[in-house]
């Protein structure tokens, strides 16, 4: 049973691999949050590299400085996103 005001929130699962895909899908409506699990199991940092390719966090500021200046010389070097 569900109660009559409740608020249900769409939650998309299932391939959601690229940060602009994950921002389409919550811009157009059709989920109001996206699961990452498995990328997140590949990519620790999943998170901040969405934040950094989607223009929010460039420089990794929003990380403790060891791990901005880790991932920092990965995208310098080549091997980060």
């Amino acid at each position: 049973m569900i109660a009559p005001r409740a608020v249900l929130i769409k939650i998309a699962v299932g391939f959601i691999i690229k940060p602009r895909q994950a921002e389409e899908i919550v811009a157009s409506g059709k989920a109001d949050i996206v699961a990452i699990a498995r990328e997140m199991m590949v990519d620790p940092f999943w998170t901040a590299h969405a934040a950094r390719e989607l223009g929010v966090d460039r420089d990794y500021r929003t990380l403790p400085p060891a791990y901005a200046w880790w991932l920092a010389q990965r995208q310098e070097a080549g091997r980060g996103a």
